[in-house]
């Protein structure tokens, strides 16, 4: 797996948990900043990172095709 695979998989994950917070805390589950505490606004901010943070961390596992070159050229790119 290359570095950037690797890269594209922790970035998501922490993505996702950091909107996972940010939802949660706009929610009044998790306690913390009173500005964050069940403010709607929150909820929809955290949900959009959490899903930036699946679509990123999917990318990042999902198998890249293996492009065949041109018949003749004898390689693949």
């Amino acid at each position: 797996m290359s570095s950037r695979k690797i890269t594209m998989i922790i970035v998501g994950l922490l993505l996702l948990l950091v909107g996972a917070v940010f939802a949660l805390q706009g929610e009044g589950a998790v306690g913390g900043s009173s500005l964050m505490d069940n403010n709607p606004n929150f909820i929809y901010i955290g949900s959009f990172v959490a899903l930036v943070g699946i679509v990123m961390a999917v990318l990042g596992i999902w198998p890249r095709p293996v492009m065949q070159a041109p018949a003749g050229t004898g390689r693949q790119t």
